[in-house]
């Protein structure tokens, strides 16, 4: 999608460092990914989630946290390696539920798109994750990892 940065009805955001996870499957916010949204808003998003762990054990859960009331539509495509492009399969996201992946010894690239609905509450639409299964092993959401979002309502 081509749009405008500028545009106030854009944001953007990145991960300025590499964020680890380390023997824990208790979501927690992501450090840089996440904005604000005004009461009965709706946007539409894409994240691209730069992932990998150590070894195969550990994998990754992801969600978003919505202010109550809220919802979100979500899919989630796949990318692997530094030049393949494997899409696995588009997965529908249930808001209330977090996506599960698989990782690989690799890097991989999750994304992550779809529609925020907004309820009577503001807040903010925060991603969280952390390990599928908890090890004593990193699992890593790497710098430049984004998130972007337009305001349509």
């Amino acid at each position: 999608m081509l749009f405008n940065p500028r545009d106030p009805r854009i944001i953007t955001r990145y991960k300025a460092a590499d964020q680890t996870i380390n023997n824990s499957i208790v979501l927690q916010d992501d450090n840089d990914l996440s904005f604000v949204v005004p009461a009965n808003s709706i946007w539409l998003f894409e994240a691209r989630l730069k992932c990998i762990s150590v070894t195969t054990t550990p994998d990754l859960n992801v969600q978003f946290a919505v202010p109550a009331g809220a919802a979100v539509e979500c899919y989630a495509d796949i990318e692997v390696g530094t030049l393949t492009n494997i899409r696995r399969g588009i997965v529908p996201i249930n808001g209330a539920s977090a996506f599960q992946r698989d990782l690989i010894n690799a890097a991989e690239v999750i994304r992550l798109w779809g529609q925020y609905i907004g309820a009577a509450a503001g807040g903010t639409f925060q991603l969280q994750w952390c390990q599928k299964v908890a090890t004593v092993e990193d699992t890593k959401v790497l710098t430049n990892s984004t998130l972007w979002a337009m305001r349509v309502k």
